[in-house]
């Protein structure tokens, strides 16, 4: 009863500050805490999980945050083996003189000019190097729905590199995630 009365209390203060403030910094974590004092958001979890699109994936699922990292240069004929099956070796242009890669020649030597005197850019160009660079997927946070993954992703994109959200399946033989899913009432078959 005591809970039930600081979130009726909390809801109102709530509303006022929501009156007063167009931008709430923390409104979504308050939001959150009075769901889940008063049961809603376990409810609203339940709703979403089991209606967002699973993309063809068997239930129970999570939903990874990934982004992209670069594993080196890989040498001429071989490629990436990503365990998530879509890694990639990609060209990049770099020099000497630049501390990093371009993604094409052309970004290569504008760098180039800028740091290169006039009249060695010529020599420089001619030195920029060709080479492979492979990128597999890393996994960085789990989630229960894509909606959740995608807030993540925009409230992070500034420390991620090339995010992604990928849905995998717990196997029906993980039988204490399954356990835990069925006891919280998230859906475990389809």
């Amino acid at each position: 009863m005591k809970i039930k009365n600081a979130v009726s209390m909390m809801r109102k203060v709530f509303k006022d500050l929501d009156k007063d403030f167009t931008v709430w910094e923390y409104r979504a974590e308050i939001e959150c805490l009075l769901n889940y004092a008063d049961g809603e958001f376990i409810k609203k979890l339940r709703a979403e999980y089991g209606t967002q699109d699973n993309r063809i994936t068997a239930y129970p699922i999570l939903v990874l945050v990934q982004e992209q990292t670069c594993i080196g240069v890989m040498a001429d004929g071989y490629g990436v083996s990503c365990p998530y099956g879509d890694g990639e070796t990609r060209i990049e242009y770099k020099h000497e003189a630049l501390e990093e890669t371009y993604k094409n020649k052309q970004e290569a030597i504008g760098a180039l000019k800028e740091i290169v005197e006039p009249v060695v850019v010529k020599g420089a160009i001619d030195n920029l190097e060709e080479i492979n660079v492979g990128y597999i997927w890393h996994t960085v946070e789990c989630f229960l729905t894509v909606k959740a993954a995608e807030r993540y992703i925009q409230g992070n994109a500034h420390n991620l590199y090339n995010p992604r959200t990928y849905i995998t399946h717990i196997s029906y033989r993980n039988y204490e995630m399954t356990k835990l899913f069925e006891e919280i009432g998230l859906k475990t078959k389809n």
